[in-house]
């Protein structure tokens, strides 16, 4: 019952506010990896495509960093996003372990 409603909640959120969303991790991913990734696109299952110049590439396809790199797009896009703008303390338990040292 309780995957049900979360699914469900996801679903209304991703119609509601899913491009932007994308619009938003797009950004900051832009950043992260120095314009290589410049936009994300996200179905309502929140299945994450990259897209690049050549081609759009599932995460199967980057790197573990990129990919890395994406999930930690993901993961401060939706707390901005969950805190209205709000300032809030984000903790990090080593977010960075596995990027080389051109992504630090």
């Amino acid at each position: 019952m309780a995957e049900s409603r979360i699914r469900e909640l996801a679903g209304t959120m991703y119609h509601e506010s899913g491009a932007e969303f994308a619009k938003d991790v797009s950004r900051l991913l832009s950043e992260l990896t120095g314009g290589k990734y410049t936009r994300i696109s996200l179905d309502e299952k929140m299945v994450v495509q990259l897209n690049t110049p050549e081609r759009l590439l599932s995460l199967e396809q980057v790197s573990y960093g990129t990919m890395q790199q994406v999930y930690f797009a993901l993961r401060l896009t939706s707390a901005l996003l969950l805190t209205e703008g709000k300032r809030v303390p984000i903790l990090l338990d080593e977010p960075f372990a596995m990027y080389d040292d051109d992504r630090l």
